[in-house]
């Protein structure tokens, strides 16, 4: 179980790296970008990072292989590993330590979150089929993920006039469309497990401004020359100290909106919808550059070859009751079939003929699948094809007995596999 938890906190902290990365790489690109390309391409860029993390566990990771491996073994019979005849090592204690202690902060973040939520919610009275209502002050908000409800305060008909309030429902009618709520979510997702990284909660909070600039230029679209009542609605917004906030990131809100940062967009909207094709296709180049990036670094774990040298303790019995036993030792490639023949040569195969094939399966765990045929009237014949998962220079069990009228023989091979840099002749001890 260790070398799985280590694993885990391995590729944990490689998440840690891609997310950091991805995080520095948009902050930096981010002002050049808007300047350029405008506030809605700037917000469509923070796709990238969910890409990248998604890209750190695809098949070709270690981790993807090691997933492949077990549900290959589930799907074929499979024995457990047999104990090890030396002594268990002990095991280090840190890696329990450090993932309970991730473990903890995963769940005292998320219920900080669901009783914010909680909290938020009892605030709210119902107006309406699809419509909310809070206390005065209060901000406006879209709240829900799959049916999301508009939250308005109480003074909302009295704080904005006509104008601004066609506006103010304008602008979260776009956050409904383009499902914000449900990538708040995503980022809200990403600070629970990486509560412990600062660029995680910066990444959300920065990308929750792009949202907000990206918003205000669709609606300054669908609105042209409302640029001043909208700026004036954008103030009057704000909710006030004795107003509810709306705690989680799937609900469009912001407990300080950066309204110099809105208001400056507001006088330059006009001048970011310049060469769109050009945008699309450097967002495009961005994410197979990052993607590319991501899987350049896994390449030494995945290109490089694995060689294991495979010792085996092999006995079998035929009908007659006479046991063969032999003690073969053959190195392969990972995922290339060893041959192992009992009692004859390859021109003309003996009772037992074995193939086994060892696979990486993630850390130091090996995956193992054999195919063992047996000589029925002098024909080889499959009768099994057994996989399991052992570890590095662990000791695994596999034993087959066939019991009916005609045939009773049982076969019984010990595998120990042992991973090597080297592909040559095994050295005896």
């Amino acid at each position: 179980m260790t070398p799985y938890l280590i694993d885990g906190l391995q590729q944990l902290g490689y998440q840690t790296l891609v997310l950091g990365a991805a995080v520095a790489l948009l902050l930096v690109l981010r002002r050049p970008l808007r300047c350029c390309w405008g506030a809605r391409f700037v917000y469509a860029v923070w796709i990238l990072v969910p890409l990248l993390m998604l890209a750190a566990i695809m098949p070709s990771s270690p981790p993807g292989r090691q997933i492949r491996a077990e549900v290959l073994a589930r799907l074929s019979p499979a024995l457990p590993p047999a104990p090890a005849p030396a002594p268990a090592r002990e095991q280090p204690a840190w890696p329990w330590w450090l993932a309970g202690l991730w473990v903890v902060g995963v769940l005292m973040t998320a219920l900080r979150f669901l009783l914010l939520q909680r909290r938020y919610l009892r605030g709210l009275q119902p107006a309406g089929p699809h419509c909310l209502r809070g206390t005065a002050g209060s901000a406006p908000a879209l709240v829900g993920l799959w049916r999301a409800r508009l939250a308005l305060p109480a003074d909302f008909e009295t704080r904005f006039d006509p104008q601004q309030q066609r506006l103010v429902l304008a602008h979260e009618q776009v956050h409904r469309r383009r499902a914000d709520n449900l990538w708040n979510a995503i980022a809200a997702g990403l600070c629970v497990l990486h509560w412990f990284n600062p660029l995680a909660w910066l990444a959300a909070q920065r990308m929750r401004a792009d949202q907000e600039l990206a918003c205000d230029a669709a609606v300054m679209t669908l609105y042209p020359g409302q640029e001043a009542v909208y700026g004036r609605a954008l103030m009057k917004a704000q909710a006030t100290p004795g107003g509810l906030h709306a705690p989680l990131p799937w609900s469009t809100w912001s407990s300080v909106h950066p309204l110099v940062e809105r208001i400056d967009m507001l006088k330059h909207h006009r001048r970011f919808n310049r060469y769109p094709r050009a945008g699309l296709a450097l967002l495009c180049l961005l994410a197979f550059a990052g993607i590319g990036t991501v899987h350049a670094l896994q390449g030494g774990s995945v290109d490089k070859p694995v060689f294991y040298d495979l010792q085996m303790d092999l006995s079998f019995t035929d009908a007659q009751s006479l046991t063969l036993q032999s003690q073969p030792r053959v190195v392969t490639e990972a995922g290339k079939p060893a041959k192992i023949i009992l009692g004859g040569t390859p021109q003309k195969p003996g009772p037992v003929v074995i193939e086994v094939t060892p696979r990486e399966a993630g850390g130091s765990a090996v995956s193992i699948a054999a195919e063992i045929k047996m000589k029925r009237a002098d024909q080889l014949e499959t009768v099994s094809r057994p996989r399991l998962i052992t570890g590095d220079g662990e000791r695994a069990l596999i034993s087959i007995e066939t019991r009916d009228a005609s045939v009773r023989e049982s076969l019984h091979l010990y595998i120990t596999p042992r991973r090597t840099e080297v592909l040559g002749p095994p050295a005896r001890p």
